[in-house]
Order: C-alpha cells, then structure tokens, then sequence
C-alpha cells in the first residue's frame, strides 16, 4: 500500500534557468518552450507589471520625472480632478543613463517582489505532472539565481549581432547599450555556468531543432 501511495506522488518541479546576453534570443526561445508545453515564467514581464502597480510610489521617489498624473476625468475643473499616475518608461530609461545609482536602486526594489511574484506563480502549478518550471531571468548569473535552478540554459549570439537587434528597439542607443552590457557576464561566465548553450541567430528553425534536443537532455539527466 505504501509503495503504491508513493508512486502516485507528483515529482516536485525543478528550475530552469533560461538566460544571456542583452537581445541573444531569450524571448523567442521562452515562446519555443511554451509551444512545446514548459511554463515560463518572464521576469522581464513581471518586471514592467510590477513596475506600474505596486512598485510605482517607490519609483516616484527614486525618479519623479518617470512617474506623470493622469487625470481620471480630463473635462473636469483642474481643482477638482483627482489623479492617477503612470510610468513613462522613456524618461526612466534615460534617467538611467544619466544617473549611474538609479538602476542598481531599481533592481534593489524590484527583484524581491519579481521573486515573490515567481514563487507565487509556481504554486499555481502543483497539479501537473510537470517536472520542471522555466525561469526566464536576463540577469541570471549576475544576481545569483542561478543557485534555485536545478539546470541553466543560455542563449548565445555574437555581440554585433545582439547590438543590431537591441537597436531595433525604441530607446536603444549606444550609450544605453553600453552601460547594460556592461552590467552583464562576460560570455566566459555564462558558459561555465550553464548546462546547455544554445546558438542564435541561425533561424527559428534551427533553434527550434536545438531545444528540442536540449528538452531531450535535459528530462535524461537526474
């Protein structure tokens, strides 16, 4: 009887950890994953959402100019119309560049409440039988989560390759580049602490064909 009980448990999920370099691929290999049945879990996104809720009064303190009122009635008397407030992700990009200590002060604010929004959305999850969550986290390596991932993925491109998409961007000039690259691992750093390097840049296909055969891998491994 208690062997049978035990075989009917669900495996506790692991962590995958899904990374790299500044417009290396991440998002369209986060997509991939879903396509193929993994739940990921987007820090970036989480990031903006947080960012223009809860997180909003704290960066009205850290960067007034990045927080603007909206009126909730436009038409009525300026005296008597209350407000609410937005973010203005232009002018917080560019306080960034300009003040060296608002990021770091950002990120300080930011990644508890990513890590309690994450560990909520994995409880969401208990009931599949689905061994491994994916946690898509730019800055993997740099804040140390790579120690909650059981396995750690990186997407890899050349540097001139990462610039140029990063420049189809709104708001991505070099100055900006620059001062996120220079954030980030080296790409030394990454391979030596990742379980698979996955290559960008060759197509979707090829990328497709990769992962799969990284998933493969990955469920082999104990």
């Amino acid at each position: 009887m208690m062997r049978r009980k035990l075989r009917g448990r669900q495996p506790k999920p692991r962590w995958l950890g899904l990374t790299g370099g500044m417009a290396s691929g991440k998002s369209l290999t986060a997509k991939l994953l879903r396509r193929l049945g993994m739940r990921v879990h987007d820090s970036d996104a989480a990031a903006r959402r947080l960012s223009a809720t809860i997180a909003l009064p704290a960066i009205a303190q850290l960067c007034p100019e990045a927080v603007l009122p909206i009126p909730v009635n436009p038409e009525a008397p300026p005296e008597v119309t209350p407000t609410q407030a937005r973010l203005d992700r232009g002018r917080l990009a560019a306080a960034v560049v300009r003040d060296p200590t608002l990021l770091p002060a950002l990120e300080r604010l930011l990644h508890p409440l990513i890590a309690v929004d994450r560990a909520a959305w994995a409880r969401r999850w208990p009931q599949h039988r689905q061994r491994w969550l994916v946690m898509e986290v730019p800055l993997l390596l740099e804040t140390g989560m790579d120690r909650q991932c059981q396995r750690v993925m990186t997407m890899v491109a050349s540097s001139h390759l990462r610039q140029r998409r990063a420049g189809r961007r709104g708001g991505m000039d070099a100055a900006r580049w620059q001062k996120l690259v220079s954030r980030q691992a080296s790409d030394g750093k990454r391979q030596r602490g990742s379980d698979f390097l996955l290559p960008s840049g060759l197509g979707k296909a090829v990328t497709f064909r990769q992962l799969r055969r990284a998933l493969i891998q990955l469920n082999r491994k104990k």
